[in-house]
């Protein structure tokens, strides 16, 4: 029941509990594991802030200005799927 309202199980056997993808830590922040699915603990979150920093809506905006970006088209947001 835990389980459904956003909680972690911690097991007692230490090798079935997530771990933090590049230190090896239990301790996961619990926001980006929830929200974005990565299991990293706050101590890597913060050390690593090129890997792991998020961006600002202006940041946001100067990508979708980028020229280099012209191929995309922003608009189209859904994904259009071939039968092969």
């Amino acid at each position: 029941m835990l389980a459904d309202a956003g909680h972690i199980a911690i097991y007692l056997d230490a090798s079935r509990n997530p771990k933090c993808h590049d230190c090896g830590s239990m301790d996961i922040d619990q926001m980006y594991r929830k929200v974005f699915r990565c299991l990293v603990c706050s101590n890597c979150k913060n050390d690593k802030v090129e890997k792991y920093s998020l961006l600002t809506k202006t940041e946001c905006k100067e990508v979708r200005r980028d020229s280099s970006y012209a191929f995309l088209n922003l608009r189209r947001t859904h994904v259009i799927r071939t039968t092969s």
